[in-house]
């Protein structure tokens, strides 16, 4: 079984925050017997989150997206998801 992990947060890609969630699901899903193939941190922009979900789901058979998703109204995690599985959100 492969795995992508993704990462999401503009804060993260500015270096602002060290990303430690995907280490630390990238050592988890390898305990599990998974292979962690790709790591994406993608910024809180809703085409590329979408693009690059679409990407992983066609190289992988497990996909765990990490951050992106607030209370707030301009979180646009939700809706990127949506568009990339072709749902409505």
């Amino acid at each position: 079984m492969k795995c992508s992990i993704i990462s999401i947060g503009t804060e993260l890609n500015l270096g602002l925050i060290l990303n430690k969630n995907s280490k630390y699901i990238a050592e988890k899903v390898t305990d599990l017997g998974i292979e962690c193939r790709y790591m994406f941190t993608v910024g809180d922009n809703e085409a590329e989150i979408s693009s690059i979900l679409k990407q992983s789901l066609s190289c992988s058979d497990l996909v765990i997206i990490s951050g992106g998703l607030g209370p707030t109204d301009d979180d646009v995690t939700r809706n990127a998801v949506a568009t990339a599985l072709d749902l409505r959100a």
